[in-house]
């Protein structure tokens, strides 16, 4: 993971940032983005199936409600910085 940063980095240039500067509705909405690949990729090792069908079962995880109830589960393993 580290080695592919770093070549995506230097591929586009990119600058060393601190994550901690970037506010909560940016990490949000990579977070989301990266969350939902996994998603699909799990929905997609089970079998092949129409993108509509599988569309639907993504949808029913990554939806904020299906999120937020997730992350309440979540709260006590997370530390003070994560909370």
């Amino acid at each position: 993971m580290e080695e592919s940063m770093t070549y995506l980095r230097e591929s586009f240039r990119l600058p060393e940032v601190d994550i901690r500067t970037y506010s909560p509705a940016t990490l949000a909405y990579i977070g989301d983005a990266i969350y939902d690949l996994i998603i699909r990729t799990i929905l997609v090792e089970r079998g092949n199936r129409s993108a509509n069908s599988l569309h639907k079962e993504a949808s029913a995880y990554v939806k904020a409600s299906a999120q937020s109830a997730l992350a309440d589960a979540l709260m006590d393993e997370l530390s003070e910085e994560e909370q």
